[in-house]
């Protein structure tokens, strides 16, 4: 599993489900499955559970924007070129492609991460004429900049409906006060 960048890597020999606690890879075809969620990933090996990694309350991903990846990595001295072959990789969604939008209400002059991952940025409502918005399409105050709203000078909704691929953070400096809707 992997969250916030640092692995947290699972050996053969301590898996949970009915397959049994061990995986041996070997020359027959086999199909892999991963029906995952916010707090939960469930690991089929042919229709059979091999291992469930769930959170009662934490989530175990930062974003569903996962990529289909797949890694061989040789241990326990093993010195053999081992290939790892892949007929047919996907990754399926179930459920409403636009989900319910939620809005993060900030009144103190800070740097505020509200999303890891993509989304959209639906609106931005400047609530005082006071200070600066920055916006930035990244998981920090860097890199791509979705607007510097200067608050002294509009009050009111502001449309965006701008998609961002990184994250969402934003900046309030000199007292602006407002409330960012986002998906």
């Amino acid at each position: 599993a992997r969250k916030s960048g640092v692995d947290t890597i699972l050996t053969s020999g301590n898996f949970n489900g009915n397959y049994g606690n061990l995986l041996d890879i070997d020359t027959t075809i086999k199909r892999f499955v991963i029906d995952y969620s916010s707090t939960s990933a469930n690991f089929f090996i042919d229709g059979i559970l091999l291992h469930k990694l769930s959170s009662a309350s934490d989530a175990i991903i930062n974003s569903f924007d996962l990529p289909v990846r797949m890694e061989n990595i040789n241990t326990n001295g093993n010195t053999t070129d081992n290939s790892f072959q892949i007929r047919f990789a996907t990754i399926v969604r179930l459920g409403e492609l636009t989900t319910n939008p939620v809005f993060r209400y900030i009144n103190t002059n800070t740097t505020t991460v509200l999303k890891y991952g993509s989304g959209t940025l639906q609106r931005v409502n400047v609530l005082d004429n006071a200070g600066t918005i920055t916006i930035y399409d990244n998981t920090s105050a860097t890199g791509a900049l979705i607007a510097v709203i200067d608050a002294g000078k509009v009050v009111g909704s502001i449309e965006f409906n701008a998609p961002f691929s990184n994250g969402l953070t934003v900046v309030t400096a000199l007292g602006a006060k407002t409330t960012l809707i986002y998906e």
